[in-house]
């Protein structure tokens, strides 16, 4: 069993956690592999993005994880294969016009767990979009045998297959995880003076490490998992007491609150959840 189970402690989420449908599935990993894939998502069925009421206009809000997606166009019969750097802020799903009849199967990886996959640091992902030949190896031969498995289920265990080979616990680094560790318990309102003290390194040293695995600073980091963690828990609880979070979450008042939860959601709090209870 791995080490780290941070999992039981903090579960990502997008925007719409509930939405589902033919063209958009996701599926949780094997107990074992928990620990380092947040789930696997994609279509069961072709769709054009473009008519799509998930894949057209969808808010993409920041949950903290990466993602390795890999898309076929059915009509043209080529494939894109693609790494997905952390959101630092929300944004708007885009694809290309001439994208019309497409399938897609992604694998979403939560922070903590890239450094321990493949031989690859995350110091230049923030917001990018990346080849995922540059840090998945033989990605080209899993493209194609995902897209050869007509079912769903039967991707996940292909991939399951692949990312298990690319697990190496002997890099654990144990500065990060001993500040993740700290932040999650802290729900994201931790200093980088806390992070320091926890650890046992300096200032620099804890700057360096987070952004050589994540792609993040300590500070940028610690704001994305109080967001997250403030957002799970408003999913979890369906309702708002604003004195309550402000205070939990160490926020200096209500306005300050809203004022970070819409930069990363694009939306007040409130508006958040009615936008899921439509």
């Amino acid at each position: 069993m791995s080490r780290i189970q941070f999992q039981t402690i903090y579960t990502a989420e997008t925007a719409n956690p509930h939405m589902t449908d033919a063209t958009y599935h996701s599926v949780l990993p094997s107990l074992e592999l928990a620990p380092y894939i947040r789930c696997f998502w994609g279509s069961e069925e072709d769709f054009d993005p473009g008519s799509s009421a998930i894949y057209g206009n969808t808010l993409i809000v920041p949950d903290t994880c990466f993602d390795l997606m890999l898309v076929k166009d059915n009509e043209k019969g080529s494939y894109r294969m693609i790494f997905v750097g952390m959101s630092s802020a929300y944004s708007i799903d885009q694809w290309r016009e001439d994208e019309r009849k497409m399938s897609l199967f992604a694998i979403r990886f939560p922070f903590w767990a890239m450094h321990l996959i493949g031989n690859f640091h995350c110091k230049d992902t923030m917001d990018q979009i990346l080849p995922a030949e540059e840090f998945f190896p033989a990605i080209s031969q899993l493209c194609e045998q995902i897209f050869d498995q007509p079912a769903f289920i039967g991707r996940v265990r292909l991939a399951e297959q692949y990312i298990e080979k690319m697990i190496d616990d002997r890099k654990l680094n144990a500065p990060f995880l001993n500040g993740v560790e700290l932040m999650l318990k802290q729900k994201g309102n931790v200093t980088l003076e806390d992070l320091s003290r926890y650890s046992g390194y300096s200032h620099r040293q804890i700057q360096r490490i987070f952004r050589e695995v994540t792609g993040a600073s300590p500070k940028q980091m610690a704001d994305l998992v109080r967001y997250q963690s403030l957002w799970q828990e408003m999913l979890q609880s369906g309702g708002l007491n604003y004195q309550d979070l402000v205070h939990k979450y160490g926020y200096t008042d209500q306005s300050h609150m809203i004022s970070v939860f819409k930069k990363y959601h694009s939306m007040t709090p409130r508006e958040a959840l009615k936008s899921i209870l439509k």
